[in-house]
């Protein structure tokens, strides 16, 4: 199997995953929807109760899909793929990227050949400084994506 075959497959299967990403997002907009509406549709019929339960129903199941779904990681995966393509890479938008998107990130680094570099410095950068940031805030300021995040640079 030579090479472009490969790189053609590698497309279509991210193209594929990309739609998937996609068609969840829409299926947790609409779910968030339907939610927002029978919230105000209760509220409008002076049922308080049922609107005091469905709005932070509503809030919680967004916060859950945001978090599933971790948008950061989806950025990288699809400037990576269009860096394969066009060989353009916005570097500075990936280092301005959460903590969450650290390990896509570092998987992503093999495949980014000259553009490596600064992305693997701002990794160890940013790892320096959640571990600075965790010891100053103790247990309540942990966070799993910035554990994550420092952890790379401890393997």
């Amino acid at each position: 199997m030579d090479c472009s075959t490969l790189v053609a497959f590698r497309t279509a299967l991210f193209a594929c995953l990309t739609r998937a990403a996609a068609a969840l997002f829409d299926l947790a907009d609409a779910l968030l929807t339907d939610l927002s509406a029978q919230s105000v549709m209760a509220l409008l019929r002076d049922r308080m109760r049922l609107f005091s339960m469905g709005l932070p129903a509503a809030a919680t199941a967004f916060i859950l899909a945001l978090n599933l779904l971790n948008p950061d990681a989806l950025i990288v995966r699809e400037n990576v793929a269009r860096y394969q393509a066009t060989g353009d890479l916005d570097a500075s938008y990936l280092a301005m990227l959460s903590p969450d998107a650290a390990r896509a990130l570092a998987a992503a680094l093999p495949e980014l050949g000259p553009a490596r570099a600064p992305l693997e410095a701002h990794l160890l950068e940013q790892s320096a400084e959640l571990a600075a940031t965790a010891a100053h805030d103790g247990w309540p300021g942990w966070n799993l994506g910035r554990a994550r995040a420092e952890a790379l640079t401890r393997r």
